[in-house]
């Protein structure tokens, strides 16, 4: 199964360090001279500066770029879930996108909602949220 981490591994997390290439795992305090440089591989994994003010611009392109990364995603459930991640993560961040087109680039297709009298479990194997186009 793939997690949302390996698909975007840039991280840090409660004051540690995470290496993108290699995994390791450091104090920021530990990591001396070179903060983000990985000790175990070289890799740098300085942070990525992130805009203060919403510039959504390219919006589109990132949305496209995700949804192509979750094509590869094989297991149908682990893809759906993933998506729905990622939409909530979209939703959080403020990023514009259309949710119908952003399925249809996944390769999943919104399924119609099913009248019953419980609330529906989202994102669990028995119920999925989308359906493989």
């Amino acid at each position: 199964m793939i997690k949302l981490a390996q698909l975007l591994k840039e991280a840090i997390i409660s004051n540690k360090v995470v290496c993108d290439k290699c995994g390791w795992k450091w104090n920021i305090e530990d990591g001396g001279k070179d903060t983000y440089v990985c000790h175990k591989c070289g890799n740098d994994n300085t942070p990525i500066k992130e805009v203060k003010e919403p510039n959504h611009n390219f919006d589109r392109d990132m949305v496209v770029g995700v949804a192509e990364i979750l094509r590869m995603v094989d297991d149908i459930d682990n893809r759906d879930y993933i998506a729905g991640e990622m939409m909530d993560k979209f939703d959080r961040e403020d990023v514009n996108y259309d949710v119908d087109e952003f399925l249809q680039l996944c390769g999943l297709n919104p399924l119609e909602e099913e009248k019953t009298t419980a609330a529906p479990m989202l994102n669990t194997p028995t119920n999925n949220r989308f359906k493989i186009r």
